[in-house]
This record gives structure tokens, C-alpha cells and sequence, in this order.
């Protein structure tokens, strides 16, 4: 098995549409798939949410091939998101299994989405794999390897470039400007600025909560600005018309009234709409980067007939392995 490895950046997330794989998994065409020798004992693992239905038909069909003694679920494992694929099959180690097959599911656009199915064995080597569409059965092996030689290294690079460029577009980040004391000693956070991109657009802060999915932040931000605004007002109105009220119509109600616009000013004043402190706002940022190299794509991976696309996060970002 020739394998080509690319290491990315990041992959853009898009949300997962579901898909119908009740025709997809055929016993006889994923039984061409399988290693020829004993019968295997699996343990079937969704990449994230978006693949657990397609791993459930992937279950049942490798029941029906006829080469599989047994197949687990990933119930034993917990939650396999946001982990590549070598650290999924060191958490599978104790189970009884000879190989883990991850599944996961991509789409772009209004195409069918696509299932990615890569199985290790225990040391982590690849046993086997393919790439299917839903409501489209898959190719037997044979098919594959014929044009998988052939569209590999293209195919491979396109993606790199694809998803290198769709997260510099969506990355978030927070550019910090300090201000120094008196007389230049010591300093501190003047204010911060979020941004959109690599190239730093700037955004508001509720731009930066809606975009990584934090709207009620958003939507708190929003109220606390508008009660600061009214206090405001209130202050700037409440300052002259108590002068007035004072002067000419009635003395104590004019001081209640002055004494109500200053109260209105200090608060005003103190009252600060951030519903998150600046450290909570970089972890809000980091953990969005990190959705973004975590697995979930927006880009068009190879459907039936393609090579093997494994993905999973590392520290240089997110590694691509394309097999055939």
C-alpha cells in the first residue's frame, strides 16, 4: 500500500448535512475490501457526530460479509472528537479487537457527503480502506485501485491548498495594544481588538462571538451596551433638566432629579457590557482555531474510486494520509 502524507494547516469546518447510507456499505463490494486470512474482529469508530450514522450502516454491513467474527461499537472508547486517528487506536489498545476502523464524514456544498474509512491494526499500521458517497454503492476494491494511482497526488494537493486558504479566512485572533504607566514605568492593556483572517480584518465583538459560536455571548454584549447607552442619556438629560427643575419649579424635586442623573452617570461609567474577561476571550479564540484544524471539512474529498483520506489533528495542524 502506497502511502502519501501531507501535513496541513487546517481544514475549514462546515456544518454536517446527514445523509442517507442505507445503500452505501454492501457486504459483498466491502468484503473485497477486507485482508484476506482469518476473520477480523473491528471496532467501528465515528470520527465526530456527523459519522455516527454512517457508522452504524458500516456495522452492519461488515456483519453481513461474512469475514467478521466480531464488531464493536466506540461506546467502550467515549467521545472520539477532535482525535486523530493514532490517538483513537492507542485508546482502543485494551479492547478485544485486532483492528479499529474510523469513520468520517465529509461534504461540500449540495453534494452527497462523503465517508472516509480508514482501519488499523493494533500497532497503528493501516490494514484497509476507501471513501464512499451516501445513496451510492460503494466500489469493490478492485475498481478503486485502478484509478486510485492516478488522481492521488492531485487530488492530495488540491486539498492542501483548498484548506490552508479556507482557514486563513476564518482564523480569529485578538491583537492586544498596551499603554505604559506614568513615566514609562510598567504597562498595561490599553484595549484589545478582535480580527477576522490571517491578514487581520477587524471585527466587533459580537461579530467575534457569532462567528465561534458563542451567540448568547453576542446577545449579552448587545443588552449591556444599550443599558450603558441609556444611562448615558439618562445622565446627559438628567443633569440640565434638574438645573432647571431646581431654579424654577420645585428645589427638592430638582436635587432627586440631579442627584438620579449622577447615579446614572457613575453607573454608566463602571458598567462594563464584556460578558467575558480578555483571558476567557483568547480561550474562546484558541478553542475556535481548534475546531478548525480538529477534522470537520468544507472541501470536496474523493467519493467512490478515490484513495484513502485520513485525518486527524497534530501539532503542526491537521495530517492528511492519502492511500491506495
Amino acid at each position: 500500500m502506497l502511502r502519501l502524507i501531507a501535513a496541513l494547516a487546517v481544514l475549514a469546518p462546515l456544518p454536517a448535512a446527514a445523509g442517507d447510507w442505507s445503500s452505501t456499505f454492501l457486504p459483498d463490494r466491502l468484503a473485497s475490501h477486507l485482508p484476506e486470512g482469518d476473520k477480523l474482529s473491528l471496532l467501528v469508530v465515528p470520527g465526530g457526530p456527523e459519522s455516527a450514522e454512517a457508522a452504524q450502516e458500516l456495522q452492519a454491513a461488515l456483519r453481513g460479509t461474512g469475514r467478521v467474527e466480531l464488531v464493536m461499537d466506540d461506546a467502550p472508547l467515549g467521545s472520539a472528537a477532535r482525535m486523530e486517528d493514532a490517538a483513537i487506536v492507542q485508546r482502543a489498545a485494551n479492547q478485544p479487537v485486532n483492528a479499529v476502523v474510523v469513520v468520517r464524514v465529509f461534504r461540500s456544498g449540495a453534494e452527497p457527503p462523503t465517508a472516509v474509512v480508514a482501519a488499523y491494526d493494533r500497532r497503528g499500521a493501516a490494514a484497509f480502506g476507501f471513501s464512499a458517497r451516501a445513496g451510492a454503492p460503494m466500489d469493490a476494491a478492485a475498481t478503486v485501485q485502478r484509478t486510485a494511482g492516478q488522481r492521488a497526488s492531485e487530488e492530495v494537493a488540491e486539498i492542501a491548498r483548498a484548506a490552508s486558504d479556507a482557514y486563513d479566512q476564518k482564523m480569529v485572533g485578538i491583537q492586544e495594544f498596551y499603554s505604559m504607566g506614568f513615566f514609562g514605568l510598567g504597562r498595561s492593556v490599553g484595549y484589545a481588538q478582535p480580527y477576522l483572517g490571517k491578514y487581520k480584518r477587524e471585527i466587533g465583538w459580537e461579530h467575534f462571538y457569532e462567528i465561534t459560536g458563542h451567540k448568547d455571548l453576542a446577545a449579552r454584549l448587545a443588552a449591556g451596551r444599550v443599558l450603558k447607552n441609556v444611562l448615558g442619556i439618562v445622565a446627559f438629560v438628567g443633569v440640565p433638566g434638574a438645573l432647571v427643575v431646581l431654579l424654577f419649579v420645585n428645589q427638592p424635586l430638582g436635587i432627586a432629579i440631579g442627584a438620579a442623573a449622577v447615579v446614572c452617570w457613575v453607573l454608566g461609567y463602571v458598567i462594563d457590557p464584556q460578558p467575558a474577561s480578555l483571558e476567557e476571550r483568547k480561550k474562546i479564540a484558541d478553542d475556535y482555531n481548534a475546531s478548525l484544524r480538529g477534522g470537520r471539512s468544507g472541501l470536496d474529498l474523493p467519493g467512490a474510486g478515490g484513495p484513502l483520506l485520513s485525518l486527524g489533528p497534530d501539532d503542526r495542524g491537521l495530517v492528511l494520509r492519502a492511500s491506495f
